[in-house]
């Protein structure tokens, strides 16, 4: 997936949670309506989450090829 599709995602699970929670207010039992909303509040939350870590991990692995600090691939696949 990319990032792109996570933005979309982060934006679409509340979007789609608030027109679940229209189309069916009066038909839905109880305190439904709070749990799709929850759910849909916090599926969005762990896109954002995971985006945040890939990224960090997509610009960590970016650092450390530009800072030069990995080394080269004949002196990774050598045991010490």
């Amino acid at each position: 997936m990319s990032t792109t599709t996570f933005g979309w995602l982060v934006l679409a699970f509340p979007l789609l949670g608030t027109i679940v929670i229209g189309a069916g207010f009066k038909k839905l039992p109880g305190r439904s309506a709070g749990w799709i909303g929850t759910a849909a509040i916090g599926l969005a939350f762990v896109v954002l989450d995971c985006l945040a870590c890939w990224g960090a991990a997509i610009m960590l692995d970016r650092e450390r090829l530009i800072v030069g600090r990995r080394a080269p691939r004949h002196e990774r696949t050598r045991s010490a």
